[in-house]
Formats: structure tokens, sequence, C-alpha cells
């Protein structure tokens, strides 16, 4: 179960001083014969179209039934799921009532033999059709997670070092770049063993072009590129002089590759039909790219500065030089991007012109992903998985070590 388990709040069953007898009737207190301090455990755990809840009992005796109730948060009207109770010893209840979209709030009701009502604290639940995928860069592996963001799932491929994902909307799979071992996987949305491997040496990253039958890789060690059929079959390769950072597949059907020349220099290349059509030099380290708008927008982390460019190679603008440690960058889906800046200890917006124009304090922030659906933003770093609102209002965390990098969404029946 998840570090932010919820422990119970008892209503009514405050502890009184000089009372001996009311304090061992606390629950929480470890002098209790009864619990020894331990308290009920609830979680709720979304998933498509239901919730399932589990939860302990740390061994009270005298329970007679479970009442299991839910609203919808933060303060909407209570409803009772189960009237006539369940039986405790189950540890488990699935609503299959539950909307995707809706944020609910569940508690459950313990009656006492002794008539005595103890209640849980609320314990939140997001149910949905995502599938959100956490490559790990320091031997965590792959993590999948519930919809919300709020439980583990499952962790795979453990002892791997990702630096990239890309996910296949349309085939429900995770492309993943493992720099440690060399590797470029395939894994169904639900996890299990790779389908698709093939060696890479200290491969940096991962992406797929239209309809996800175009996979394309990046080593950063030789600066090789590849592009591959979905069953990871080799279609072109090229030798592209960089110490390769990012790349991404335009709408257009062109590959724009970036990365560091030597310490200082970098530059930008775009090819066309397989063949290298143009080179941008003048960065000095581009670590990130994404399209928005029909323009290609490139992060350079030791300039401090995003800069635009037409599809056509062309520039658009640059912005402020105002990004101390930035590593990762997003659409915001209305012609701008979100970076994350590990440097400011904060996600930082920026419009359509490249002016900041909002920033979110999110230390140690190392990913930054914007859901394709519901416009919410999914933050990886140091200190795990934050789930954002459009305005960068957090709704849900997940303390999820060793060290998230970048979260992937794939979804229930694919992006419709």
């Amino acid at each position: 179960m998840r570090g932010r388990r919820a422990a119970v709040l008892l209503v009514g069953l405050l502890a009184i001083a000089g009372c001996e007898e009311r304090e061992r009737a606390n629950p929480f207190d470890p002098s209790n014969p009864d619990t020894g301090g331990i308290p009920f455990l609830l979680d709720a755990r979304a998933a498509h179209g239901r919730v399932d809840l589990v939860w302990e009992t740390g061994g009270i005796s005298g329970i007679g039934l479970a009442r299991v109730f839910r609203r919808e948060a933060p303060d909407g009207p209570i409803v009772s799921l189960t009237p006539g109770g369940v039986d405790p010893a189950l540890l488990a209840y699935t609503d299959q009532g539950a909307l995707d979209g809706v944020e609910y709030e569940y508690r459950l009701e313990f009656e006492l033999s002794s008539g005595t009502a103890l209640p849980t604290r609320w314990d939140p639940a997001r149910p949905g059709p995502e599938i959100p995928w956490v490559a790990d860069s320091d031997g965590g592996g792959l993590a999948r997670l519930t919809p919300d963001g709020r439980d583990l799932v499952e962790r795979i491929e453990r002892g791997r070092w990702f630096l990239d994902l890309a996910a296949d909307t349309v085939a429900n799979a995770i492309w993943s770049a493992d720099y440690l071992a060399g590797k470029i996987l395939k894994h169904a949305s639900d996890g299990g063993s790779a389908s698709v491997t093939w060696d890479m040496p200290q491969a940096r990253a991962v992406a797929l072009g239209a309809g996800g039958e175009r996979v394309v890789a990046g080593s950063f060690g030789d600066g090789r590129i590849e592009e591959r059929d979905a069953d990871g079959r080799l279609l072109w390769s090229d030798a592209t002089g960089l110490y390769l950072e990012d790349l991404i597949v335009a709408s257009d059907g062109a590959l724009w590759v970036g990365g560091r020349l030597a310490e200082e220099t970098g530059e930008i290349q775009i090819y066309r039909d397989r063949v290298l059509s143009a080179r941008r030099p003048g960065f000095g380290h581009p670590v990130a790219m994404v399209e928005e708008d029909r323009a290609i927008i490139v992060l350079d982390a030791r300039k401090g500065s995003l800069f635009r460019f037409a599809l056509d190679g062309s520039s658009g603008g640059r912005s402020d030089s105002v990004l101390v440690d930035p590593r990762d960058l997003c659409p915001d889906g209305e012609g701008g991007v979100w970076v994350a800046d590990r440097g400011r200890a904060a996600l930082v917006r920026f419009d359509r012109e490249l002016k900041e124009s909002a920033s979110v304090p999110l230390p140690g922030v190392l990913g930054i992903t914007r859901d394709a659906r519901g416009g919410r933003l999914w933050a990886a770093g140091e200190e795990g998985i934050h789930v954002l609102d459009r305005a960068g209002s957090t709704v849900s965390r997940l303390a999820l070590g060793p060290r998230a990098i970048k979260v992937e969404l794939l979804y229930r029946g694919g992006i419709r």
C-alpha cells in the first residue's frame, strides 16, 4: 500500500486527560489492549470505471461489520454504498459505480460489538482511462500507476536505468530507452515481458512517428540514430556526430535531433526522407524538444533559453535567459510550453511568444508531460510524481523512488 495511506480519524473518541480508562478506548493509544496503538488503514485505488478499496483492521477484535461511504470531493453529499454493511474480514470492496474523471473520497465506518462506530479518514481516488508509466533513471526500472497517480500498480524491469519513454497510443504500447544496459524495449500497456528489444549502447532517446509504425531511437555515446518498424526491424540508421540528447518526429514527418558537439557547443539536425537536410548550430546544450502549434520548441540547458522554429527549420524567436537547470518541457495546449527547471525548483510556463507567464514551486523536478486528453500535467522528480491541473495546482502526489525522471500516458481504448 502507498505511503499516503489514511489512518483512522476518530470522531468523538478524543482522549481525556486524567482518565486512564477513556484514554485506552482510543485505538491510537499504545496501551490500548485491543489495538496496541495500530490504526485502521484504508486505501482507495482508482482503476478504469471503478475504485477498489482495501483495508486493514490492525487485528482489532469485536468488529461486527464495515460500511462504505462515498462522496464527490471535496464536500459532496455522502452516499452509503453498503447500507447493510459488509464483512470487515473481507478487507476489500469494489465500487463498480464510480465514473471516470470524477474525484471521489471514500470512508469506512467500523461498527464494534459495543455499538461504537469508528470512521476512517476520507481517502481520495479518481478513476479514469489513463495508464501512467514512469521511467526511473537510478535502477528503479519502469513503474505503472493508477489513473490518478496516487498508487503504484507494479514495477517491472528493476535494475535498469531508463532515460526516456515514448507512448504508442494507437497500439497501446510503451517504448523505453535503457541507458545503462544499452537497450530499447517495447512493453504492452499492462506490462509483462518486453515484446520487442534491440541493442543500442547508451540509449538516450526514443520517439514515435504518426500511428506508431515508425520508431526512432538515438544513442548518447556514439550519436547513432536508428529507425525501426513496430516489430524492431531495422529500416535505416545514420551517425549524427552528436552527443545525442533528444529527438522527435514532427507532424510533417521530419526527424529533429539535438545534442552537443563538444563541451560548450551543440546543434539541431533535421532529417527529411532519411536525408540530413539542415543543421542549426549556435546552441550550447539542447536537451529537449517538443512540437506545439506547428512549431518546434528547443530547450537549451546551457543558455537557459527556449528557441522556436517553424517546421521548415526557420528561426522563430528566443526566450529571455531565465532558466537555471532546465531538464524537460512539454506543450501547454495553448501554443506555449511548461519547463521542468530543477535549478529553480519549479515548473515554469512560457506563452506562445516564449514569455514567462507562470512559475509553480516544485523541488527536484526532472520531467514534465501533459495529458493529451484532460490537460493535466504529470511531473516526475526526486520527490516522486505530482499531478497538476491546467493552472499548475497539485491535485495528487506519490512518493516514488529511487529517481523518477519521466512520465508517459497510455489510455484504455486508445486516445480517440
